[in-house]
């Protein structure tokens, strides 16, 4: 996939023939562009499988650290966040189980990346753009953080407005669409020339306090509770953490990318609880007696 990924980049097609997506990486995904919103979710489960393939340290570092260029080449920022959420919990599990000589090797991948990066932002318009527009989010000026988050505070802006009078169950799942245009402001960006709102809030939290209120909300964050709690309580980097970790990713609250009830990420989402959730361990549930 990431060779994939590459190959696109570089020749303007992948190996199946499928060209970039306005200059953007899709990969197999063409014309969608979830390549890199994929890929950064399961990167810590491509870390964890590299410690069982024989092909030396340089090789897997070499390889792990075009993964993460490839994802930065998407120019997909919420990609960018969720690979530095997944990396970092992995890092800091494998540092709290003294596992000093993965840790090393995994900043020499992080420091490797990060040249690779700096090259790339060098003698790359597109990416110094992106990182351009998202020095904005230091701006006090609205207008200037709307613009750095693609005029998704307008979305957010909403969002409040429509929590305010639908506080405890929400408007219903998928519903943001249908009431957009009620709540937003006369001068709001997406509903200025003719646009006719937008179908999601881009913010998994609000998404979820928006459309199934205080109790939707309750729920998720019980989860996202019970799924940390487990991992903490991991002695060693596992089959069992790594997908923890995944699951974490993938729900991470300030996800922004595509909608939480959306058919798509939904089902990407379910088919990685599935290989979680049989690995989350309750003490309060093993003292229940039937």
């Amino acid at each position: 996939l990431v060779g994939d990924g590459l190959v696109q980049y570089s020749f303007g097609t992948n190996f199946f023939g499928q060209p970039l997506k306005s200059g953007l990486i899709t990969s197999i995904f063409y014309p969608n562009q979830r390549f890199s919103l994929i890929l950064s979710v399961l990167f810590p489960l491509l870390v964890y499988y590299h410690r069982y393939i024989d092909i030396g340290s340089f090789l897997k570092i070499i390889i792990l650290s075009l993964t993460v260029v490839v994802i930065f080449l998407s120019l997909k920022r919420n990609a960018w966040i969720m690979l530095l959420v997944g990396a970092s919990i992995y890092a800091y599990l494998v540092y709290r189980n003294k596992s000093m000589l993965k840790f090393k090797k995994f900043l020499v991948m992080v420091a490797t990346s990060a040249l690779l990066f700096a090259l790339l932002y060098n003698y790359n318009s597109q990416i110094q753009s992106k990182v351009h527009d998202s020095l904005g989010l230091f701006s006090v000026e609205f207008s200037e953080l709307d613009k750095a988050t693609n005029y998704r505070f307008s979305l957010w802006e909403t969002s409040l407005n429509i929590v305010r009078e639908n506080f405890i169950l929400g408007i219903g799942p998928r519903g943001f669409r249908y009431v957009y245009k009620d709540f937003a402001s006369q001068d709001n960006f997406w509903i200025s020339d003719e646009r006719q709102g937008q179908t999601h809030p881009h913010m998994f939290i609000l998404e979820i306090i928006v459309e199934t209120g205080l109790i939707g909300s309750c729920c998720y964050l019980i989860l996202l509770f019970i799924l940390f709690k487990s991992l903490v309580a991991l002695n060693k980097i596992d089959g069992n953490g790594v997908f923890i970790i995944i699951v974490l990713v993938a729900l991470f609250p300030l996800n922004s990318h595509l909608a939480f009830y959306g058919s798509y990420w939904a089902s990407f989402t379910w088919i990685l609880m599935g290989f979680a959730i049989p690995r989350v361990k309750l003490k309060s549930f093993e003292r229940l007696k039937f």
